[in-house]
């Protein structure tokens, strides 16, 4: 285990906000209670939101949060908000959203509706299609006034980053692994005084604040009405009223690449289908970008297993991943534009392999990806239970599975196919919103390749009702979406379709449930409570 790598300055204060001498506040997380974790002092507790996941940190202990985990400190007291503190801690982000609203790393937030955060520090916000991978920008927020996104922090996933920013009275010094980046400036004005001084602290929070409890008895014992969007691991937070600067000595240990140089090697000496090249090149690259961490140990081994096993397969004469099971982040080479595309899959622990498998084709909805499908809800369970296959295409961002987007979904239906065999004549798509919309028009386009569909939440013109006759459709929405007076009617006339023609087509209005995924919408959504159904409507009907 490495050294502790903060000297700390315990400095004294007339400010009484953390305590009569206003010392600093340290969280190591190797002290954790029933409730959460306790700091340094003992003296503030993060209690639990959800759960949290005690693994080893670049000193001690850490805590891996997933992105429905928070951690939070009520009634806490703002040293940051009047432009003179430290904020310093290491992360090590595994995969963030970046919509609007959502998912700071670390937050200060208060009841008010006038002002609702004091500070934040999160990730650049993102409105183009397509979310961006690979190194993302850190950066603080002080009020509607100030950010550094001039100067963000660069964080490479998989890799533990010590941030530190330094409030000066003047600006902010901004330092990345105890290197000095540079300072932004308050500018003439300087700061406002904060509109208040009392709040809650949080680890991976949304700016929502209500508590809600689990309507249908999930295992989780309260959520709040929005969502956290970030899997990340989170070690070491120092937040004082002084201007502390980081005195930390990287640990170059956790540089040190796992050992797939061998399996590279033997990789390009094979001469196999160019798809089985490409997955394997992929899995290689995924081990190397995750660092040397004790917490990530397990991780790059089970990686390095993976590969060792698709390299042993392949030599069998099968495809790369013909005995892998489990779930799998992958991606192909799309011939539309020579680009690498994402997609997830799972596959049933429980299929021997020697008959062909159902595959659900599972779309993720507006400014989400392919994992979501897998991370909030629970596609996996169910396709485990089923022992199905079930894949979730990233359909090139927000384009609404159109063009390139819908292609993308037929191409990765086509990369699943030559890994394992395909029962074709039970193929199932389900969506929400926009990938209920997606499901819609790709069986509309190609009414023989889905054996049965779920759309949930999505509109949808009665008048091209016709195209999906024959197909056994599962329409579901609930009655207190934003959607729902809209469709209605819409769903009035599919009933009457169905009546009319016979149809193969249920509908399902669920009582109490709005949109669902997106933030300031409650959990369980409609996509959860909807799951199993939807399964059990896929196993009565094939091609």
């Amino acid at each position: 285990m490495y050294p502790l790598f903060f000297a700390l300055l315990i400095l004294t204060s007339t400010n009484h906000l953390w305590g009569e001498e206003a010392a600093p506040m340290h969280w190591s997380f190797d002290r954790q209670d029933s409730q959460g974790f306790i700091s340094q002092s003992g003296e503030a507790a993060f209690n639990l939101l959800r759960q949290a996941e005690q693994v080893d940190g670049v000193s001690g202990k850490a805590v891996r949060l997933s992105r429905l985990d928070a951690l939070r400190y009520e009634d806490a007291h703002d040293v940051v908000g009047d432009g003179t503190f430290s904020i310093q801690f290491w992360i090590k982000l595994e995969w963030t959203s970046q919509r609007y609203r959502h998912g700071d790393v670390l937050n200060f937030i208060t009841q008010s509706e006038e002002h609702p955060w004091i500070w934040r520090v999160g990730f650049q916000q993102v409105t183009q299609r397509q979310l961006p991978r690979g190194v993302l920008p850190l950066i603080l927020r002080l009020g509607e006034e100030f950010t550094t996104d001039q100067q963000p922090v660069l964080i490479e996933p998989w890799q533990w980053t010590h941030v530190a920013f330094v409030g000066t009275g003047s600006g902010v010094e901004i330092y990345r692994n105890g290197g000095f980046l540079g300072t932004l400036n308050y500018g003439e004005q300087g700061l406002p005084a904060p509109a208040h001084t009392e709040g809650t602290l949080q680890v991976n929070g949304s700016l929502n604040y209500d508590v809600i409890t689990d309507k249908v008895g999930l295992d989780r014992a309260s959520l709040r009405t929005g969502v956290w969007e970030n899997d990340m691991r989170f070690d070491e937070l120092i937040i004082a009223d002084n201007p502390v600067r980081p005195e930390i000595h990287f640990p170059t240990e956790l540089l040190t690449p796992p050992a797939v140089g061998k399996l590279e090697n033997e990789l390009n000496t094979l001469q196999i289908d160019p798809r089985d090249h490409f997955v394997i090149a992929a899995l290689i690259r995924q081990a190397r970008q995750i660092d040397n961490g004790a917490d990530t140990q397990k991780l790059r081994a089970a990686l390095v297993e993976r590969i060792g096993a698709a390299l042993q397969s392949v030599r069998q004469g099968h495809s790369a991943l013909h005995s892998q099971r489990g779930r799998i982040k992958l991606s192909y080479w799309s011939d539309v534009d020579q680009s690498e595309q994402f997609y997830e899959v799972y596959v049933p622990n429980s299929w021997q392999g020697k008959s062909p498998v159902p595959l659900v084709v599972a779309l993720h909805g507006g400014g989400e990806d392919e994992t979501v499908l897998f991370e909030r809800y629970t596609l996996e369970e169910r396709a485990e239970e089923k022992g199905w296959i079930a894949v979730c295409p990233y359909g090139r961002g927000q384009v609404g599975y159109r063009a390139a987007g819908q292609q993308d979904i037929l191409d990765v239906v086509a990369q699943v196919q030559h890994q394992w065999p395909i029962d074709t004549k039970r193929i199932y798509g389900v969506g929400h919103s926009m990938g209920a919309a997606g499901t819609l028009r790709l069986a509309s386009d190609k009414p023989d390749f889905y054996a049965a569909i779920a759309p949930i939440a999505s509109p949808w013109n009665p008048d091209a009702l016709e195209a999906l006759r024959e197909l056994p459709t599962y329409w579901i929405i609930g009655d207190k979406d934003f959607l729902f007076p809209r469709m209605k009617p819409q769903f009035a006339a599919i009933e009457a379709f169905v009546k009319r023609t016979g149809a193969p087509h249920i509908t399902q209005v669920l009582a109490g449930y709005d949109h669902g995924g997106f933030l300031d919408f409650e959990f369980p959504t409609v996509v959860e409570v909807s799951l199993p159904s939807i399964f059990d409507f896929f196993a009565k009907h094939h091609r």
